[in-house]
């Protein structure tokens, strides 16, 4: 039964209401005739046409701005419904530019933001903009920067990203037991900076929120047995406590200092103490860090790890790490014991033999993404974002598995739980997972799966070898960017395809199917298309890979291992729009 159909009764009981509130009819149909005939779906069209006559007077009478109000109830994809349902309503959606606008957003998988300072048209210019740079192409053309930092004699060095910015630390000892960090930071575009930190030694960088201009800074404090950490708020713009903070540190307790994953999303920053039994038990909590109030917090085994879901939800791996727990965030006033502890209000069971299951989120908290799209009045919509969980499984030999799951899929579960009165209900792997998620393979030897990345939106960028590179003396490789957006992926399926060929073009599906496993499968509709070439030189490895509205950013790093930390570099990479393409080929 499509979509089409099935809206047509909610529209018009929408509309319905709104005609006995404002222009009452007694053409209305009788409730129990109404409810007989939508009783089953053989008999749905005897209902859509009952309600369509008792509708057809009153709905055609009321004035455009109330059917603007009863459409703008709707969600998108019920907006398009009507349009193609209903000619008079198309004719009412076709001519307001903010159901338009909405419905354009919606497309590239983005919702309005906050009000802010900007009219509906500065909005939908910075919208097209944003439309013409990001939109998939088989020849997707970018600009190209890249920096490469030395080895360097200094025994601590750090690295951070946020979305594409770049926060390069070095330590350098001083006198009076009190140490100095030099940092760098980097962004396309833009000229480097420098920020001097002066905190105690060591000190960690933890997290970056750009659009908020915060830099959380971990402060080692030496007490037995654990180490303290004083959790700076710190301005990335002076590197001074940050003026919307409250209070300029909060102190953690931790086993070390380095293993203290930090997240941000807006007012909220989540982490973890370790304070009462170190080698046993996690404190998960989120904080207020503009208030320093506890917003959150519950104890785990040592195995954990934690990623925002949304403002309102935490999404946890712990315990058997074979399923996928989802918390709500209510604010605490006072600590809760172990005994009172906020059940899950779901679960997600992963695959049977799933084990080291954790959210995809760099262990050594490296690489970030703003809580907000900076310069832009939209922000990718939260009911599509996508969520990822990695985990090692046996299927059929030792593999590493990476499940992408769209917010979709975790909020229809929700409103399942919720309309079923169940507590703390578990939904098994097979009534969630094959239709609901993206299963990908990073053991496929096409694939470079060790690395750290994180989502924007509905997308996410993976690096694969390329396929004319295994004759090459250097190594080639293609970023290829996942796009999971359902409308997205029906627009693609309808739009032409493109003249010519090429071979760096990867048909819609070959990417991901190179990448899935043979046996277990899990796929929701998604497209695939080649995003820039790397080249890289001798020794020069990738490990962590960025995205955000304007491009992506792949960071390598010198000298396997990786924790020896002696060398670093990037490539950052801009979309550009076809007009910018063509400004340049005229030179």
């Amino acid at each position: 039964m499509s979509r089409s159909t099935t809206i047509v009764p909610q529209i018009l009981q929408v509309a319905q209401s709104v005609v006995e509130r404002f222009l009452p009819s007694p053409s209305s149909a009788p409730p129990s005739e109404l409810a007989h005939a939508a009783s089953s779906d053989e008999s749905l069209a005897a209902a859509v046409n009952i309600v369509q006559d008792s509708m057809r007077i009153s709905l055609h009478t009321l004035p455009d701005d109330v059917l603007l109000l009863i459409l703008s109830w709707l969600g998108p994809d019920d907006v398009v419904a009507c349009k193609r349902t209903s000619r008079f309503l198309s004719r009412v959606i076709a001519n307001d530019a903010r159901l338009q606008y909405t419905l354009a957003l919606a497309a590239c998988g983005m919702v309005d933001g906050p009000p802010g300072g900007m009219d509906l048209n500065e909005r939908a210019e910075r919208f097209e903009a944003y439309r013409a740079r990001t939109t998939p192409t088989r020849d997707p053309v970018f600009t190209h920067e890249e920096n490469v930092w030395p080895r360097s004699d200094q025994p601590h060095v750090q690295v951070l990203a946020c979305d594409r910015t770049v926060f390069y630390a070095a330590a350098t000892a001083q006198a009076g037991g009190t140490g100095r960090q030099d940092v760098e930071i980097r962004s396309p575009g833009a000229a480097p900076r420098c920020l001097t930190l002066e905190l105690r030694e060591p000190a960690y960088l933890k997290a970056a929120d750009v659009s908020q201009d915060l830099l959380v800074v971990g402060e080692a404090m030496e007490s037995y047995p654990t180490v303290r950490l004083r959790m700076h708020m710190l301005s990335i713009e002076t590197g001074r406590p940050h003026p919307a903070a409250a209070v300029p540190w909060i102190e953690v307790g931790c086993e070390h200092g380095t293993q203290t994953p930090v997240q941000i999303l807006r007012e909220k920053v989540v982490w973890q103490r370790c304070e009462s039994s170190p080698h046993t038990r996690r404190d998960v909590e989120v904080c207020n860090w503009q208030t320093g109030n506890l917003v959150w917090r519950h104890t785990f085994r040592t195995q954990v790890s934690y990623g925002f879901l949304d403002d309102d939800h935490l999404i946890v791996t712990a315990y058997r790490q074979e399923e996928v727990l989802i918390y709500a965030l209510q604010e605490q006033e006072t600590v809760i014991a172990d005994h009172e502890a906020p059940e899950p209000i779901l679960t997600l069971e992963l695959p049977l033999g799933a084990f080291r299951c954790a959210v995809h989120y760099d262990d050594r908290s490296r690489i970030h993404r703003s809580s907000y799209t900076a310069g832009l009045p939209f922000v990718p919509d939260p009911m599509l974002a996508v969520t990822a969980i990695r985990f090692s499984i046996y299927a059929p030999e030792l593999s590493m598995a990476l499940l992408l799951i769209p917010g979709s899929t975790v909020y229809k579960q929700l409103k399942i739980a919720d309309e079923g009165g169940l507590r703390s209900p578990k939904v098994f792997w097979h009534e969630w997972g094959p239709e609901g998620a993206l299963l990908l393979n990073m053991s496929s030897p096409g694939l470079i799966g060790r690395i750290s990345f994180n989502t924007y939106g509905t997308r996410i960028a993976v690096i694969v070898r390329s396929s004319t590179g295994w004759l090459s003396p250097k190594a080639l490789l293609d970023v290829v960017i996942l796009e999971l957006n359902p409308r997205a992926v029906r627009e693609s399926l309808h739009t032409t395809p493109l003249q010519g060929s090429d071979h760096r073009r990867i048909a819609g599906d070959q990417a991901v199917q190179q990448l899935q496993f043979k046996t277990l499968r899990a796929t929701v509709p998604h497209v695939s298309y080649v995003g820039p070439r790397l080249v890289l030189p001798d020794r020069h490895f990738p490990t962590m890979i960025s995205m955000d509205s304007d491009g992506l950013m792949v960071l390598n790093e010198w000298e396997p291992p990786y924790q020896e930390r002696v060398g670093f570099g990037y490539q950052a990479f801009t979309y550009m729009t076809a007009g910018d393409v063509q400004d340049i080929r005229k030179y």
